[in-house]
């Protein structure tokens, strides 16, 4: 690689990364802490697209965890989520079950379960004698509870875990405490934050070992127009055609995802016949 080429790729390396930093620093200033926290989600999604590129949403966003966040914990598993999954899945008697049941002991309250105190997931496997006793284990790794938590907050704009997390707390670990007579996991926004922010210094160590430039990970422009064609492509589902709308009154989107169908998915002639109709 020519010292040209060289420095070109640190250049866009550094810009890569340098706009992240500034988005992690922007989302910090927000109040809303459940708006904040999806929004570190969204970015960790964003970064493990620059790691894993062709791989499915839950392979690149615990992928980059596990390749760049540093965090010591991902597969660590939640005992309290595990004893209520395996109830829910009728998986109370076996052996798992109750090894689950004396780990946790009884629960006091005021009582705090950390990570660093959980069992790691290869511990608990071995005591696993049904396939879905195995599913459930992985299910609750922390890994996996940060995807879910991801899924729920982007998708349903709610926190599925129930912990009760506070601006000013300065708590930077996940948790398990005692609410409304359950226990229930605390993922801080805090947590999130700090994620974020080591996944970013991962990476960079990562592309710039590698002589990797971040930006060919991505097809950058809107993906509805064909590369060098100009012409519009098939809509093949709803939430493209809600994607490329943006946030509009429903009325107004309602007509504007109508005529955006039409345009891209009939024959001229009954577009034509479409806008004498809307112009009528």
């Amino acid at each position: 690689m020519s010292d040209s080429t060289s420095s070109e790729l640190q250049a866009q390396i550094d810009k890569f990364l340098n706009h992240f930093r500034g988005r992690c620093d922007d989302i910090a200033k927000i109040g809303d802490l459940e708006f904040r926290s999806a929004l570190y989600l969204c970015l960790l999604d964003a970064l493990g697209r620059a790691l894993r590129p062709k791989g499915n949403t839950r392979e690149r966003f615990i992928g980059v965890l596990r390749a760049c966040s540093g965090w010591p914990y991902l597969e660590r598993v939640s005992l309290a989520r595990l004893g209520a999954s395996l109830q829910a899945n009728g998986l109370s008697t076996g052996r798992l079950a109750h090894d689950v049941r004396a780990r946790l002991g009884p629960w006091r309250e005021g009582l705090v379960l950390l990570p660093e105190n959980e069992p790691p997931e290869t511990e608990l496997i071995d005591l696993a004698k049904d396939p879905l006793e195995r599913t459930v284990i992985e299910r609750n790794t922390y890994g996996e509870l940060l995807y879910s938590l991801r899924n729920t907050l982007i998708h349903e704009s709610r926190n599925p875990f129930y912990g009760v997390d506070f601006d000013d707390d300065d708590e930077n670990e996940p948790l398990t405490h005692s609410y409304d007579n359950r226990r229930v996991v605390l993922i801080p926004v805090r947590f999130l934050e700090k994620l974020c922010r080591g996944c970013i210094d991962g990476l960079e160590k990562l592309v710039r070992s590698e002589g990797i430039d971040p930006y060919e990970c991505f097809e950058l422009g809107d993906p509805i127009y064909k590369k060098g064609g100009g012409q519009v492509r098939v809509a093949r589902n709803w939430r493209m055609v809600w994607a490329s709308l943006g946030p509009m009154p429903g009325t107004v989107a309602s007509f504007s995802a109508g005529v955006f169908l039409m345009r891209a998915t009939l024959p001229k002639r009954w577009r034509k016949r479409g806008r004498r109709m809307c112009a009528s």
